[in-house]
């Protein structure tokens, strides 16, 4: 576990991760809340949710692997980029070049919680349990991920080959011992988007191919979009747009992916309630003052 944390983690971060695992819960309160538009962006995202349930199951690495995922979309969304991507790849998405980048450069609303964090508990989390019994498929897909994303904050070229074989390795061996048809066809989602990591074209396509031929609607979806982008004969265009793959499964399970049309509706309601308890101390005329809207 040491030796993997070393390709994404400074000594100092493995030792405050130490720390961090063992009063989670306290940790927890320090999760960004900022400005009524960051709060507003929050709400879309679904950070306020998960970090609840990152209170009440701090050992659940699902919460943290989500939190990330989510966190990611905030920072994105916040900073302008299309939410469309989001929707129609959202791995590729949040596992996209230059989130380190942007991450490493840690701002004052997240200068409390390094997301890197969110990583390393999935990971370490996934691990112990390792020891003790064998991984049930998703958790295999769990920690492959995790592994995918924390690829991006590898320290160089080497150290980030060696974390996505870690990651192809887990997600190779969930889809041997799945036995679920729509799973399977997600599992090979996640296993292109590892060789799209890795850049090996062949595979990344090959895997898409085969999760679309299980029934993977996004991955039919990429699919057209990678082919379209590759020609410029727009009779081509037409044709893979036009052409039919039965896909009926349509929906990420084990991708954070929330509903932001519903989430857009509902951020209003997000920010008056994290405003009212920042304001809470200045007395309630504030707090009525929000609640008049």
């Amino acid at each position: 576990m040491k030796g993997f944390l070393d390709g994404f983690l400074s000594k100092e971060e493995q030792e405050k991760l130490g720390r961090f695992s063992r009063k989670a819960k306290e940790e927890l309160s320090s999760l960004p809340v900022i400005s009524a538009l960051g709060d507003a962006t929050q709400g879309m995202a679904g950070l306020g949710e998960l970090q609840e349930k990152l209170k009440r199951e701090p050992n659940n690495p699902q919460n943290w692997l989500y939190f990330y995922e989510a966190s990611i979309l905030y920072r994105k969304l916040k900073s302008g980029v299309n939410v469309g991507r989001a929707v129609f790849n959202p791995v590729g998405f949040i596992a996209g070049k230059g989130v380190a980048a942007g991450l490493n450069s840690i701002d004052d609303e997240f200068k409390k919680f390094d997301l890197k964090t969110c990583l390393g508990m999935t990971i370490a989390l996934l691990t112990k349990k390792a020891k003790n019994n064998l991984l049930a498929a998703t958790e295999l897909v769990y920690l492959g991920k995790a592994q995918m994303y924390s690829s991006t904050y590898a320290k160089d070229q080497k150290a980030k080959q060696a974390i996505l074989t870690k990651a192809i390795q887990c997600i190779t061996k969930a889809i041997e011992i799945e036995t679920l048809k729509e799973r399977k066809a997600e599992y090979f989602y996640y296993l292109a988007q590892c060789y799209d990591q890795a850049n090996n074209d062949q595979l990344y396509l090959k895997s898409l191919a085969i999760s679309r031929k299980l029934g993977f609607q996004p991955a039919d979806n990429l699919i057209k979009s990678i082919l379209k982008k590759r020609t410029t004969d727009s009779d081509k265009k037409t044709k893979i747009e036009q052409t039919y793959y039965k896909a009926p499964y349509t929906k990420f399970a084990l991708t954070y992916q929330p509903d932001l049309d519903k989430r857009m509706g509902n951020s209003w309601e997000y920010v008056k309630k994290q405003q009212s308890e920042k304001f809470s101390k200045t007395g309630k005329r504030l707090k009525n003052f929000l609640n008049n809207f």
